[in-house]
């Protein structure tokens, strides 16, 4: 059977769980500042929009804050990617245990319910009336993208 929320990853022979801790903060907030830099968004916010999309830069940033040991970028990726080979290159199960983790993991959870309940405020704000229509269908979307990417097919049968 196949593991859909992959939680953890073989670095150097080796297991490390994903965790939502103190370091994933430290660490998520150290990348914002540079995200900032390059004028992208980063942090928990960056991690998370981009798990939601499926963005291979966002899970090689979770997998960076989520390990405790500070392994080099070169070493994660290397991981992620032996870890796809092994599931015949589907990354989705990497997404959704990154998602898993950060919408219930210590920390974390606590950040993503007010992040949609910040968006939900801001939408309800917002004086002119396309602009909260454009906010109130990309907030939609995005909990589809979410809903779409955390369902787990059913196993074919032979």
């Amino acid at each position: 059977m196949t593991n859909h929320f992959i939680t953890s990853l073989n670095i150097n022979g080796r297991e490390y769980e994903a965790k939502g801790s103190l370091h994933f903060t430290k660490k998520a907030k150290k990348l914002a500042q540079t995200d900032a830099q390059r004028g992208e968004l980063g942090g928990y916010k960056g991690i998370y929009l981009g798990l939601v999309d499926e963005d291979p830069e966002a899970l090689s940033n979770f997998w960076r804050c989520a390990i405790v040991t500070g392994f080099d970028e070169k070493t994660i990726d290397d991981a992620i990617e032996r870890k796809a080979i092994e599931l015949n290159g589907d990354f989705t199960p990497l997404f959704r245990g990154a998602v898993q983790v950060m919408q219930e993991d210590l920390m974390l959870k606590g950040f993503v319910k007010k992040f949609w309940r910040d968006l939900e405020k801001q939408a309800d704000k917002t004086k002119d009336e396309q602009e909260r229509e454009d906010l109130v269908a990309n907030i939609e979307q995005m909990r589809e993208n979410i809903r779409e990417l955390m369902t787990v097919p059913q196993e074919v049968q032979l």
